[in-house]
């Protein structure tokens, strides 16, 4: 109206964006050079190459030219509308909608946030899922630790077990524990050893149809220890430390369905290939136990004890009647006792070792729980920022109907409402969004997690709950000023 250029208007318009843009992106990238630091500490230690992450400056470059990028495109439509009016803004009605791309950018921000909610929601009920899978061992009350002892020292099988026999002694000896044992490789390590075998009593399958299974050496009472069920027969005891012809050997219930399916396994025997064929009899029956991880099906598994065969590198696990972590001192004194040069690696509770082997399952929860709030949180703002410019441009219609006779709390209603509203539209895009990328979704976190169902009920539920709620935060400051707008000042200014 005062004969201001429009290229001008437009260039203020865009200065005036990308300068918050830069000075929010800046902002963001000191930040994320804090986010670092602590993500050292959150990020598993399975994670690879993480002492090689850290802020360059490349990185930043591109996040900044992002910000900057975003500013423009933010500014550009705004600074049009601003070059193309006739300087004298007209009111627009309460009951009309709000403006289509703003009201359109809002409810993408909302359908995004609800589709990152539902896939953090359903990353945590897998969590929940696995955490709840029998392992096949007891974990409350055990600590364990690991020790490699040193060939030079401990060749001779005699010396072997005799060291464990002295370790387990003076472990059992001490106050609140009840048992102590070890194996060659620790359950939900994720290691061991395999080869192949074949029932006795049947010939050797021919090559490429052989059948594997997991080989574990036992010292001491592990399976008592860890609360393995034995299904039938007995363990090792004294009469099986002596070499014979025929190995005792126990086996997994996998196992035994496998060999036997549908019969008797104690008391038959098995051609195990484990340096050169070797026959073993079957003298127990122990329940399964998942080797791997949590999310993967017990393999069969066969035990023998480490008299018959040696083994020099082991973890042992010590069963409690307590807190099994006040024992760790007690547990470093004793295996200094039988050899002051052996280091103890790995001492911590079983309840510690179920929980880091799904450590990187609950860092990928975590990081798409953040992203999850982080788009929660924009779209919080965003409807907040719409909602209030609703009020500020309609001020004098407000006032006018609170002059006419409308209530406070119906003008209240009506801006929640219009928010509510949008939000629901929103709502349904993000359904649909996250039902069409379910399947696709699914199979990238199935993964990870084993078979997870993006669309829950109840993840859905919560997701949706959650974005309503924010929207009645996000409108209630503007509701709040509506209401309490004076209808005479309002229309003074008019």
């Amino acid at each position: 109206a005062l004969g201001a250029e429009r290229a001008r208007l437009v260039r203020q318009v865009l200065v005036e964006s990308l300068a918050v843009f830069v000075l929010a992106g800046a902002l963001g990238v000191g930040w994320a050079g804090l986010a670092l630091r602590a993500l050292a500490s959150w990020v598993p230690t399975s994670v690879p190459r993480l002492g090689n992450v850290e802020l360059d400056l490349p990185v930043v470059a591109v996040a900044l030219a992002v910000a900057a990028l975003a500013g423009l495109a933010s500014g550009l439509v705004p600074a049009l509308q601003s070059a193309g009016s006739s300087g004298l803004g007209t009111r627009r009605a309460l009951g009309r909608s709000l403006p289509r791309l703003r009201a359109g950018l809002v409810g993408a921000q909302v359908a995004l946030a609800l589709v990152l909610l539902v896939a953090g929601g359903a990353m945590l009920q897998a969590v929940r899922g696995q955490l709840a899978i029998d392992p096949g061992f007891r974990s409350e009350g055990l600590i364990t630790f690991s020790l490699a002892l040193p060939r030079a020292q401990y060749q001779e099988q005699a010396t072997l077990v005799d060291f464990w026999d002295g370790l387990f002694e003076g472990l059992e000896a001490l106050p609140g524990v009840r048992s102590a044992g070890a194996v060659s490789f620790a359950p939900l390590s994720g290691l061991g050893a395999a080869t192949s075998y074949h029932p006795a009593d049947r010939p050797a399958p021919p090559p490429g149809e052989s059948i594997y299974t997991d080989v574990r050496v036992v010292a001491g009472d592990f399976h008592r220890t860890l609360g393995i069920p034995l299904l039938a027969g007995r363990l090792f005891d004294e009469q099986d430390r002596t070499p014979s012809d025929r190995r005792p050997v126990v086996v997994s219930r996998a196992l035994a369905e496998e060999a036997w399916p549908g019969e008797a396994a104690l008391g038959r025997e098995l051609v195990v290939s484990w340096g050169g064929p070797e026959t073993s009899v079957v003298i127990g029956v122990v329940g399964d136990v998942r080797y791997t991880d949590l999310s993967t099906e017990p393999r069969a598994a066969l035990y023998w004890p480490i008299e018959l065969e040696p083994s020099l590198a082991m973890t042992a696990s010590v069963a409690t009647e307590g807190d099994p972590q006040a024992l760790a001192p007690a547990i470093r004194s004793t295996v200094a006792a039988a050899d002051p040069g052996i280091p103890i690696e790995s001492l911590r509770t079983m309840r510690s070792v179920v929980r880091d082997s799904v450590a990187r399952e609950r860092f990928a929860l975590q990081v798409v729980s953040a992203f999850g709030l982080v788009a929660l949180a924009l779209a919080a703002v965003g409807l907040y920022g719409a909602m209030t410019l609703l009020v500020r441009a309609r001020r004098s219609e407000i006032g006018l109907r609170l002059a006419l006779g409308a209530s406070p709390g119906g003008v209240a209603r009506a801006v929640v409402g219009r928010a509510l509203r949008l939000v629901t539209a929103a709502l349904l895009v993000g359904v649909a969004l996250a039902a069409a990328g379910g399947r696709i979704a699914g199979a990238a976190i199935g993964s990870l997690f084993g078979e997870v169902s993006i669309v829950e009920p109840a993840v859905l539920g919560g997701a949706v709950a959650a974005l309503l709620l924010a929207a009645l935060l996000a409108s209630a400051p503007a509701a709040v000023r509506a209401a309490r707008l004076d209808p005479a000042t309002t229309l003074r200014e008019e």
